[in-house]
């Protein structure tokens, strides 16, 4: 066991060197400017800790883990069981409803008629006829004046009211009878009807039901034996 802690520990540091050495050439040489100044170290700093090792791998079925033996894992056979989905059928019965029309009994039947009838309806109608009226107007006639000054005579014109006659039309309203025929409507026998009520019946019929069960199938995988090896170290 600590020796294969020890190379371990001799394998991590070199590769820590390998890698250290090749970024160191790929960066080249700096100039001394550009490189920060050295810092003091601090005494009230505690000192860096120390990762542990971490444990060796163990192969299950091989050997010890020093491998000292070498002793080859030997044949198993492991459980795996399968999972199957299993129909199960099963005849059943189910209810079914029926829907049919049944007769109950007879009723008087009737049926309507129209017949034709004559009826006087009174209608209102415009009649013109001519009216005379006296329309008032105003004219104007002529008057022989005297100038009470000059006493020459002269014409004046002068409003004179008058009246005319003047024929104009009005409407009257007049009633005026009418005779239509309108059709009226009259109840006769007639055959009887057949009264029917719908009745639901329930009966049953075949059927299938189908169920699915889940199944465990017990399985056995065989595992074959190993040759005698080391377990390959953890890196």
């Amino acid at each position: 066991m600590k020796r294969f802690g020890t190379s371990c520990g001799c394998m991590i540091g070199c590769w820590a060197l390998l890698l250290t050495g090749a970024s160191a050439q790929e960066r080249g040489p700096q100039p001394k400017e550009l490189l920060p100044p050295p810092v003091a170290p601090r005494e009230d700093l505690p000192p860096p800790a120390v990762l542990p090792v971490p444990p060796p791998l163990s192969v299950p079925g091989a050997g010890s883990p020093d491998c000292s033996s070498g002793a080859p894992c030997v044949q198993r056979t492991i459980s795996v069981p399968r999972l199957t989905l299993l129909e199960e059928q099963k005849a059943i019965t189910v209810p079914k409803l029926n829907v049919q029309e049944v007769a109950v009994g007879q009723v008087g039947g009737l049926a309507v008629e129209y017949r034709e009838e004559r009826q006087t309806v009174l209608t209102w109608t415009l009649q013109p006829r001519e009216v005379v009226q006296l329309v008032p107007h105003t004219t104007l006639q002529p008057v022989t004046v005297t100038d009470p000054c000059t006493g020459q005579c002269r014409t004046e014109y002068k409003p004179c009211p008058t009246v005319r006659e003047m024929k104009t039309t009005v409407f009257d309203k007049v009633p005026v009878p009418r005779t239509i025929i309108v059709r009226v409507p009259c109840l006769k026998p007639a055959p009887p009807l057949q009264v029917s009520k719908l009745v639901v019946e329930t009966t049953t019929e075949p059927a299938i039901a189908s169920r699915f069960q889940l199944l465990t199938i017990p399985n056995e995988v065989s595992v074959p034996a190993c040759p005698a090896a080391c377990p390959v170290p953890h890196p």
